[in-house]
């Protein structure tokens, strides 16, 4: 991976084992410490998260310039847009640029990637909206969520519905009885489950295809490692107002 050892020496070798050693030791222990106690979730889920989330940053907002054969050019796709707009006398031009540039980061890459991350998070999108626009038809499709006693908000009708938090909130199904309920929601589930991991799956390639920043998979892996640090976070704030602590 780092080249030839002829050509980079014994002695860089030996120094690039050490550090990968030394980096291996430094993530478990860290890793450790968190699911220990001194922290929340998994080190190495948010390694992965803070990676992905950090590469996406660098590429849109990157001040590194490179010389590509047509001029000097930022790599950040923000701040190649105001470069171009600024240096270039044809306005519309300098925008298909932003917005195509090969090789380098573009502002449909990060679109694309700003797209995916919120259509994955299907969840704080739907809530967010319903909060803002209770009555509108189309908010109410994706979702539409109620209070429960414990103060938080869960969904209870649209596309955000699930039959697992039906069945935590003791919620109960019209003209079924509660031995029932899972009979009924199985005729549901599996075709819900399968059409959700279709999205999902074509969400990545889609994401890929249009060359969404730190790739459709590693986006809706950081979508998912992120929220559940949210939820946990939310989950220990609560335990801690309920003890007053």
């Amino acid at each position: 991976m780092y080249g030839d050892l002829a050509s980079i020496g014994a002695g860089n070798a030996l120094l690039i084992i050490a550090q990968l050693f030394c980096a291996g030791l430094i993530v478990l222990t860290l890793d450790e410490l968190l699911q220990k106690g001194y922290g929340l979730g998994s080190g190495i889920s948010l390694f992965i998260a803070t990676n992905i989330c950090e590469n996406i940053v660098w590429k849109a907002f990157s001040p590194t310039t490179i010389n590509t054969g047509r001029g000097t050019e930022f790599e950040g796709a923000i701040i190649a847009l105001f470069h171009l707009l600024i240096t270039r006398n044809d306005k519309v031009r300098a925008i298909k640029e932003a917005l195509y540039r090969q090789n380098l980061p573009n502002v449909t890459n990060l679109a694309a990637t700003v797209f995916t991350a919120l259509v994955s998070n299907l969840y704080f999108v739907s809530q967010l909206l319903y909060n803002r626009a209770p009555t509108n038809i189309l908010v109410r499709i994706l979702g539409k969520w109620q209070d429960s006693e414990g103060g938080q908000s869960i969904p209870v009708g649209g596309i955000a519905d699930v039959a697992k938090q039906l069945r935590d909130n003791q919620m109960v199904m019209k003209g079924h009885r509660d031995s029932a309920l899972i009979h009924v929601l199985n005729r549901y589930i599996p075709t819900a489950a399968a059409f959700g991991g279709m999205c999902i799956g074509a969400l990545t390639v889609i994401a890929d295809f249009m060359g969404a920043i730190g790739t459709g998979t590693g986006i809706l892996l950081s979508v998912t490692i992120i929220y559940q640090f949210y939820e946990a976070f939310m989950k220990e704030t609560m335990e801690e107002g309920a003890f007053g602590f």
